[in-house]
């Protein structure tokens, strides 16, 4: 299953369900991540540092989620 940090994921972890999970403004290392879930299947770009204090967040923010989800994909089997 492909979720962001949602309920989705969870419910999927509660039922041994792989998820290919993609991380926006919160972080797996919090404590995050579903139940079971492997960091293997973490899309998170560490380089990019998110705050709303940023004047250009929110375009940048879909910007940089939308180039790390291409190049992910580019050259994975799922």
């Amino acid at each position: 299953m492909v979720s962001m940090d949602s309920a989705n994921m969870h419910l999927a972890s509660l039922t041994g369900t792989r998820v290919l999970s993609i991380w926006g403004n919160t972080h797996p290392y919090m404590g995050f991540l579903g139940y079971g879930q492997s960091m293997d299947d973490v899309i998170q770009d560490e380089s990019f540092y998110r705050s709303p204090k940023f004047r250009f967040w929110k375009r940048k923010k879909l910007e940089t989620e939308n180039q790390l989800f291409s190049e992910y994909f580019r050259g994975n089997d799922f």
